[in-house]
């Protein structure tokens, strides 16, 4: 918004409280209130010891306003007066213990304050690349050049953890996984002012040297939005750009598509990215990356199935599953041996059945049919040790020649398995 108009407007506000003191409604309360909305557009504006004094004003009339100290802390830390703005916030959280915009705000202070005593070498180096970032599209460097030092972020906003495994070759039970690191990841935020820097990047490209530099920036904010729930805040208001990339499949690489996908399901808790999935062109672009098997380690369809399942949306499953293909792809998945992706995709599939329109299009019936019959062919063989009655509809029977209601049952039999060879017994044991 413009900022310069929002302060002169607070200002004439306050000039008009001061010549009506003692109006009726006229509370300390609100003066607070315009002296702290003043303090945050002089933010904006960079005049933050104009800020600071607003920001004091307000805590004068109202102790007790949080917005305030938070505000007071921001104009401090620019002013490089890092002590007295991690004060101010300690002073917020006497007030208002656990206030999340006040801990996302030490949060980012204690990020900024290791990168400044270069103690921490990833910070130390991430400071030095995002450093040269912006003084590259500042100066509107060459894709290559920003292609570059992109394809060198990810790898540092990861790092190596245990994690325990059953798989008796592994000495001590234990194996290495990726995992986030927070503190990088904040620091990017910090950075990149909030995603700001990268946003730019974030649009379709002719194939060729930019389209390299969409998958790279797509790589380095889907590693930092990452099990990072302050990122994925920040990052909320750019997910809709996500969209042109995954309608422009035909015109764009499935390396890039796949980047996209996986910075969607990095944010597939949020709203946002529901809202993506519901537009159907953007869930045709995701289905067709998912189409694809995907064998590597760090598994794409492990991420976005993982999210849609999490979400139990059948509005949501329901629009992707419209989409030609769509249920062999998570049919596909529920089958796969890697239990890391097939878990999350039979979830899917149980929410799936709770709506009629996502069975219809699982093609659930049809599927269960199909399986009866192949059930009933290998077990043709084995004895019958019982009977029972059954609907016929449910036997899956011809109607009764007669069109009575009262013959409208059968008799299913149910076979002694174990009486069949251990061959067909495991097959049926992998069917169930």
């Amino acid at each position: 918004g413009d900022h310069a108009a929002a302060v002169q407007r607070y200002g004439e506000a306050l000039e008009t409280a001061a010549a009506c003191s003692g109006a009726h409604g006229l509370s300390d309360e609100l003066l607070a209130v315009l002296h702290g909305n003043r303090a945050e557009a002089r933010l904006q504006l960079g005049e933050h010891a104009e800020a600071e004094g607003d920001a004091d004003a307000a805590l004068e009339l109202d102790p007790c306003f949080v917005k305030a100290y938070v505000r007071r802390a921001k104009a401090l830390h620019a002013q490089e007066r890092w002590g007295a703005a991690e004060a101010a916030l300690r002073d917020a959280l006497e007030v208002s213990p656990g206030a999340r915009e006040v801990l996302a705000q030490q949060e980012e202070y204690r990020v900024a304050a290791l990168a400044r005593s270069g103690k921490e070498a990833v910070l130390s180096e991430l400071s030095g690349l995002l450093g040269r970032l912006s003084a590259l599209v500042r100066r509107k460097g060459t894709a290559s050049e920003v292609t570059s030092l992109l394809r060198q972020l990810p790898s540092l906003l990861a790092s190596l953890k245990t994690k325990p495994t059953d798989d008796p070759a592994v000495p001590g039970g234990l194996i290495y996984e990726s995992a986030p690191n927070h503190d990088a990841q904040v620091y990017v935020r910090l950075a990149t002012n909030g995603f700001a820097l990268l946003a730019p990047l974030l649009r379709p490209m002719p194939k060729g040297a930019k389209e390299e530099l969409l998958g790279a920036a797509l790589e380095t904010v889907a590693a930092a939005v990452r099990d990072c729930p302050t990122n994925m805040c920040a990052f909320d208001k750019y997910v809709p750009q996500l969209v042109p990339i995954l309608r422009a499949k035909a015109a764009t690489s499935l390396e890039v598509l796949r980047s996209a996908v996986r910075l969607l399901g990095a944010m597939g808790v949020r709203a946002s990215a529901r809202r993506v999935m519901h537009d159907p062109a953007t869930a045709e672009g995701l289905m067709h990356v998912l189409s694809f098997p995907d064998s590597s380690s760090q598994r794409l369809h492990v991420a976005i199935i993982a999210a849609l399942e999490d979400m139990r949306d059948t509005g949501t499953l329901a629009n992707l599953l419209a989409v030609e293909g769509a249920p062999e792809t998570f049919w596909r998945e529920a089958h796969s041996r890697n239990k890391d992706v097939n878990g999350p995709s039979r979830g899917l599939i149980g929410t799936a059945m709770t709506s009629a329109v996502c069975r219809r299009r699982l093609g659930l019936r049809e599927r269960t049919k199909r399986l009866v019959e192949l059930v009933e062919k290998m077990t043709a063989d084995a004895p019958v040790r019982e009977e029972y009655v059954v609907a016929r509809r449910a036997a899956g029977a011809a109607p009764a020649a007669t069109g009575d209601d009262d013959d409208d049952e059968v008799k299913w039999p149910l076979r002694d398995v174990a009486a069949l060879p251990e061959s067909d017994t495991r097959a049926l044991g992998e069917i169930a």
